[in-house]
């Protein structure tokens, strides 16, 4: 009897990064060593799977989660798998202004951004953007009246960013308080 031993083959699963904005990051993974594999087949983790005949994959998630992706080597002497886990995340960019009182320079916006952890408000009207780190409900005092188009741009722990605008329109600038 005639036994012949393989050496194992330990594939490695690697990803050009873990932590994914949906839809904008279409991530590269890889399969190393080539130890004389024929094909590879990569899940993603979300039902959909791709066999190539090179360990390189680049796949653009649809959806936000967690996944737990597995490649298998086939067509050695002896199959494995390797696996990482990706997070796919999102960033939503949405307010709403107070506009109660049009005839004042100074109005109230709620932020409505889902996904954001730094806000980059810009008002429209020359003053200096405004920077935030949180959602709560500034105040703004305009410098001119019009129509002028509000900015929200929300960034994501990744960085990845949504932008929403909308117009409002200021019918008077004069303010004068009741000091009476």
């Amino acid at each position: 009897i005639k036994v012949l031993v393989y050496d194992t083959n330990r594939q490695e699963l690697s990803a050009s990064d873990t932590l994914i904005c949906l839809g904008k990051d279409s991530v590269m993974f890889k399969s190393a060593p080539d130890t004389g594999y024929s094909t590879w087949t990569l899940h993603f983790g979300n039902g959909d799977s791709m066999t190539k005949t090179k360990a390189d994959f680049s796949y653009l998630y649809t959806k936000t989660g967690k996944y737990h992706l597995v490649v298998t080597g086939s067509g050695a002497h002896c199959p494995d798998t390797s696996s990482i886990n990706v997070h796919v995340i999102d960033i939503k960019s949405l307010f709403s202004i107070d506009t109660a009182r049009n005839d004042t320079p100074f109005f109230s916006f709620k932020n409505l951004s889902v996904g954001g952890v730094r806000y980059n408000w810009d008002f429209g009207d020359g003053s200096p953007d405004l920077i935030t780190t949180t959602n709560q409900e500034i105040s703004h005092e305009f410098q001119k009246a019009g129509k002028l188009n509000i900015c929200l741009t929300a960034f994501n722990e990744k960085g990845c960013s949504a932008k929403y605008c909308d117009t409002m329109h200021i019918d008077t600038f004069l303010y004068i308080p009741n000091v009476f």
